[in-house]
């Protein structure tokens, strides 16, 4: 029996060309929600005592040789400056206000005291700092900005072109800004202030010295980007009366919308928003935290923090209210069948107690004309309106032309069914998406809210198109999540496998069909497991769990310190590393594999210095290729074995020497041969036989070179001995011999090839030189060169 094929619809690109009511996308990974509910808090705050209290915070760090954590300053427009002591459950202690440091003279006969003091500076009104450190403060009166070294020394005085009544100051990684009513002044690092027009009086203002993302919050609410080449202003949704911004990445800001008065127990609740070019602000997650007075909010690492009157309090995760019911209408999913009998639809979804999915069909063989064709909704937590349908738009359309036409076909109860039941080879292990922090240090625990897959008959009838509405129901603090949408068509029939004769009459043969879909559901799901059958013995596809029942095949037995990837590029590999075990191809392509990285190997024998010389020719040279004899004939051996061995030798030697001096004999009589050689040459040759080292262009790490080794010592040749040495041991500088490395796709321990010859270690390109070396105090002239 033929296997149907699927029309697929999962990810967030097709997710967002469908139609959406009151739902959205959530993000990793993409799946349809039930979108928050865009409703005005039941005690609108009244917005003029929160931005006459709001001042500026500013993140300090520590200088690198001072062991303290980083400072957090506070501009208080009715106590100056503050800094937080004790961490956030600390307290706020007031700083002196800066001064410049000045030189006194020292009064002389003639000169006057003078009788009144210098006036103190005016108490700043917000607080940003830069990327090199540096401190902003923002004084109203007057308008300036004073610069700030980081132990708050004033270094510098300026005043914003036209600034009449400055609100805030914020440092991007890229320029300085200043708010003042409808305008935006903005001064680039090193250049000179520019104004920018504004729409509307800015209410917040917001940036971060590691990031370029420049924002403003205006009335609507809306939220301006601003970029050296403008700015963009785009709606920002899920929120009505927001008086708080907040840059949080480089992507991302944090909008908080206050709840009466400050300083009250009231939550105030704050959204963080993604942005992207094409969607403009995207709603992420909900915060919320009590007691704020409205001063300040600031990023401190990975957490973020609002002022209260005694300190600080962090924010925490709260999921915003959301509507109770909502629907998704998919474009068109093409079958290329004309009247196509469309089978079975499957949804990948989590349905939490008191949430449910239903499902209705629609189906056509022929698309909407392009004049009455509906434009897609956007998720209710995108900002970016509807736009009109493109002729030349690739994405098939919606298959209705108004949000509540009729004519749709209700699937009914769907039944549910096990994580992707339908797909014959499903993960392992399938539950409901999770963004908690220590999700992979569980991962042993049960979610509350599993996936599910859920499973109905399409009961429309046959066309070429088929358009699906999803529609969620659930409670204001829970929601049905739906990842992915499978329909699987043309309808497979047990009909067709049948004598014709079952289906000569046509009314017999639709009851007979009908009676043999009982059970064509779980006869199709069987073949296709079938089908798949031969995946298992295919490494590149077989699933994890079945790695190690492929392994005993071949004889392999995996190290569990082996990761995924390596684990089938072994299986993949393993015949043809049998064939060359033990050989240096073998070994190396084995240590690549382990190590994910190119490696050498480089045989001792390689490594011989040659004896050779030019003796007898015109001017005859002995250059540092000539070697008399061994280097350390005579000497300590360079071997640690053979330096173990000849101290066992030499301990042996005296104990023997001992008993023939106490007057005994030592047994046996004659003393044991040296075990070492003798004879330099022999010497020489030993000391680069039977040994190799293995260069690896990674960094060490323990657990690697534990895999390393133990994957070397299995497979070598056992009379060889090795070495490893990585990437990350440095460079020798005292010798000669500075690194190895590979030229090209060639080893560089291959001979070369000069047309049909062939280059070895034995042949001469050019005459030799002369070799000349120069010491310590030696002048460099013709005569000494001997070279004009």
């Amino acid at each position: 029996m033929r296997q149907p094929a699927f029309a697929h619809l999962t990810g967030p690109a097709m997710w967002r060309r469908c139609d959406f009511d009151r739902t959205r996308i959530a993000p990793a990974p993409a799946r349809v929600m039930l979108a928050p509910k865009a409703t005005l808090p039941a005690k609108a705050a009244d917005p003029a005592p929160w931005l006459a209290a709001r001042g500026g915070a500013a993140v300090v760090p520590c200088p690198p040789d001072l062991c303290a954590e980083a400072a957090v300053l506070l501009a208080d427009p009715a106590r100056g400056l503050l800094a937080l002591e004790g961490g956030a459950t600390g307290t706020w202690r007031a700083l002196p206000l800066p001064r410049a440091r000045v030189r006194r003279p020292t009064p002389g006969p003639f000169d006057f005291q003078p009788t009144t003091p210098p006036a103190d500076p005016a108490a700043p009104v917000d607080i940003a700092r830069d990327a090199a450190g540096r401190v902003w403060l923002l004084d109203r009166a007057p308008p300036r900005l004073r610069v700030l070294s980081p132990d708050l020394t004033l270094l510098d005085t300026q005043t914003p072109p036209g600034a009449s009544a400055p609100d805030q100051v914020v440092c991007s990684d890229w320029c300085a800004a200043v708010t003042d009513g409808d305008r935006l002044l903005v001064q680039p690092f090193g250049g000179v202030w520019g104004v920018a027009s504004l729409p509307a009086p800015a209410i917040a203002l917001a940036a971060d010295p590691e990031f370029d993302l420049l924002v403003v919050l205006l009335p609507g609410p809306k939220l301006a980007i601003v970029t050296p080449d403008g700015l963009t202003v785009h709606a920002l949704p899920a929120i009505t009366a927001p008086v708080f911004l907040l840059v949080i990445g480089p992507n991302t800001i944090m909008v908080g919308e206050p709840r009466g008065a400050p300083g009250s127990p009231t939550e105030t609740r704050f959204v963080s928003y993604g942005l992207s070019p094409a969607d403009g602000p995207t709603m992420i997650s909900s915060f919320g935290v009590r007691g704020v007075d409205g001063r300040a909010v600031w990023r401190q690492g990975d957490q973020v923090f609002a002022s209260t009157a005694d300190g600080a309090r962090a924010l925490y995760a709260r999921e915003a209210p959301v509507e109770t019911e909502g629907c998704v209408e998919t474009y068109a999913l093409d079958s290329e069948i004309f009247a196509c009998p469309w089978h079975r639809v499957f949804i990948d979804a989590c349905i939490p107690p008191g949430a449910t999915v239903t499902l209705e069909t629609k189906t056509a063989d022929s698309l909407p004309p392009f004049p009455v064709r509906r434009p897609p909704r956007p998720p209710a937590d995108v900002s970016t309106p509807a736009t009109p349908v493109n002729i030349e738009d690739p994405w098939p359309p919606l298959g209705s032309l108004t949000a509540d036409e009729a004519g749709w076909t209700p699937l009914g109860e769907l039944d549910v069914r096990g994580a992707q039941a339908d797909i014959p080879d499903p993960p392992e292990r399938i539950t409901r998406p999770s963004e908690e922090p220590y999700a992979q240090v569980r991962s042993d625990a049960v979610a509350p809210w599993p996936q599910v897959t859920l499973e109905g008959l399409i009961k429309a009838p046959p066309g070429r198109y088929l358009w699906l509405r999803v529609r969620l129901t659930g409670a204001e603090r829970c929601s049905p999540a739906v990842l992915a949408v499978r329909a699987s068509y043309p309808r497979p029939s047990l009909l067709e496998v049948l004598p014709a004769y079952w289906r000569a009459d046509p009314v017999a043969a639709e009851a007979t069909d009908r009676a043999l879909a009982l059970f064509e559901g779980w006869i199709t799901e069987i073949d296709a497991r079938i089908s798949v059958l031969r995946q298992l013995a295919d490494p590149r596809l077989a699933p994890p769990e079945a790695l190690a029942w492929l392994a005993s095949y071949a004889a392999i037995t995996f190290d569990q310190r082996l990761d995924e990837a390596v684990r089938r590029q072994l299986l993949s590999e393993a015949c043809w590393l049998y064939e060359r075990r033990g050989t240096v191809p073998g070994l190396t392509r084995l240590i690549s594999i382990l190590s994910g990285a190119p490696a050498i190997i480089v045989e001792g024998f390689r490594m011989r210095r040659q004896s050779a010389a030019f003796v007898g020719q015109l001017s005859p040279i002995l250059g540092s290729g000539l070697q008399l004899g061994d280097a350390d004939a005579g000497g300590a051996s360079e071997d640690p074995a053979d330096a173990e061995l000849e101290a066992d030798y030499a301990a042996l030697m005296l104990r023997r020497a001992m008993i023939r001096a106490a007057g005994g004999q030592p047994c046996p009589p004659d003393d044991p041969p040296y075990p070492l050689e003798t004879d330099p040459l022999a010497r020489f040759v030993r000391r680069f036989a039977h040994r190799f080292t293995v260069v690896l262009s990674r960094a060490r790490t323990p657990v690697l070179e534990a895999v390393i080794q133990d994957a070397i010592e299995a497979n070598k040749p056992a009379h060889t001995l090795h070495a490893l040495c990585w990437m990350d041991a440095g460079f020798r500088v005292g010798g000669s011999l500075v690194g190895l490395s590979r030229l090209g796709e060639t080893p560089c321990f291959e001979p070369a090839l000069l047309g049909t010859a062939v280059l070895g270690a034995d042949n001469t390109l050019g005459r030799a030189e002369p070799e000349t070396r120069f010491r310590t105090g030696d002048r460099l002239n013709q005569e000494r060169t001997g070279k004009p």
